[in-house]
């Protein structure tokens, strides 16, 4: 399965590299690719609600996101 994920990975970048991208456009790419097969994994492996997608589009999202984590780490700890 491992030289199977590599070789998609090798294609998508070959894809990337063919459009042109390069630099951040490449690198903002390929990480959106690898969290999506993160993100897919995690819904195949766990109960669908333990599994939480959170968007990181903007400053704001982000500020969301990080109040849901501490919120999450209190419930979880406290």
């Amino acid at each position: 399965m491992k030289e199977i994920e590599s070789f998609a990975s090798f294609c998508l970048l070959f894809i990337f590299l063919y459009r042109g991208y390069s630099g951040k456009k490449l690198t903002e790419n390929v990480e959106c690719e690898i969290f999506q097969t993160i993100l897919e994994e995690a819904r195949e492996s766990y109960r669908k609600e333990i599994v939480h997608e959170l968007k990181s589009d903007t400053p704001d999202d982000m500020e969301t996101n990080l109040e849901q984590i501490e919120q999450w780490v209190q419930q979880w700890t406290g």
